[in-house]
């Protein structure tokens, strides 16, 4: 038994003599030029998208914080949505708007006087009671549906 210790000690390189940190990180090292330009290549990447993030973030921020900004679309939305209408009331504020070639259909939530003259265009005589409905809904206080 000892023998055998003994030749294995003999045969193999002595353990006090192997370095075995030595190779360690050689092998995720190819040259010093390749990691530097691969640093740089991830700090690159990473700014971008940082400074992606931090534009989508001011953004938002800017909107919630009432920055003004011109949407007449979401205006309308806005106000519809407030005043719980549905999609058949909404297309019936879209025509009246059409109608009166209003550039801003929200306008149409300040100014009753829109809804006056319906009885008198063709295409929308058919209409004229929900017409009167969503107008007594959005200026008399009434809850028409």
């Amino acid at each position: 038994m000892i023998e055998h210790i003994c030749q294995t000690l003999l045969t193999h390189p002595l353990w006090a003599q192997v370095n075995r940190y030595r190779a360690m990180g050689s092998r995720f090292r190819t040259s010093a030029n390749s990691d530097w330009t691969t640093t740089i290549g991830w700090l690159v990447a990473f700014a971008i998208v940082a400074g992606v993030i931090v534009a989508i973030v001011v953004s938002r921020l800017r909107q919630r914080e009432g920055v003004p900004f011109h949407n007449p679309r979401r205006l309308f939305n806005d106000l519809c949505r407030l005043h719980d209408l549905d999609r058949t009331q909404r297309h019936l504020l879209r025509q009246l708007a059409s109608m009166h070639s209003v550039k801003n259909p929200a306008e149409l939530f300040i100014e009753p006087a829109y809804f006056q003259n319906i009885a008198n265009d063709s295409k929308l005589a058919a209409q004229r009671d929900q017409f009167e409905q969503l107008r007594q809904r959005l200026f008399d206080g009434g809850t028409a549906s």
